[in-house]
């Protein structure tokens, strides 16, 4: 059996991130995921990854990159 992604689970994750946030290094924010023809294409993608165990090299290249935020004192 193949880990598949659907809408809800998508959709509840998106409202996680909430709006009017700060994109991250590739430039997207979560208003971009906003017209459903874009959710609907990205779990797609990811549903084909899992289900052919594999993922471009592209989505593999990962930067980490800490954040300091302000802590109480």
């Amino acid at each position: 059996m193949v880990f598949r992604i659907t809408s809800s689970m998508m959709n509840s994750v998106l409202r996680k991130l909430g709006n009017k946030k700060t994109n991250g290094p590739d430039g997207i924010q979560a208003e971009d995921f906003c017209p459903s023809s874009a959710i609907v294409a990205l779990i797609e993608i990811l549903n084909l990854a899992f289900a052919h165990s594999f993922l471009p090299a592209s989505m593999l290249d990962v930067r980490l990159k800490p954040s300091v935020k302000k802590r109480c004192v």
